[in-house]
């Protein structure tokens, strides 16, 4: 659980994020198996944007997991340890 003045949960929003991540991953997936991002990208192109969507959707998944929370007598909000 997010702990932070101001009531915003970054657990929360890392989820949400994360679930986009995983929605775009899903929809460049999709091209990738109907073969229509030969309309829109080179081979190359496509090869770079595939890779960036799942680092992207990996990191998401990363900072789903983390559990964020305010250091003792501090307002900056730190991963918990």
């Amino acid at each position: 659980m997010a702990v932070v003045q101001g009531g915003v949960r970054l657990d929360q929003i890392a989820a949400k994020w994360h679930t986009l991540a995983q929605r775009r991953l899903a929809y460049v997936r999709e091209l990738e198996r109907s073969g229509r991002w030969r309309r829109f990208y080179s081979e190359e192109r496509f090869g770079l944007y595939l890779r960036e969507t799942e680092r992207v959707a990996a990191l998401w998944a990363k900072l789903a997991a983390t559990r964020f929370a305010a250091p003792p007598g501090g307002n900056s909000v730190l991963p918990a340890t």
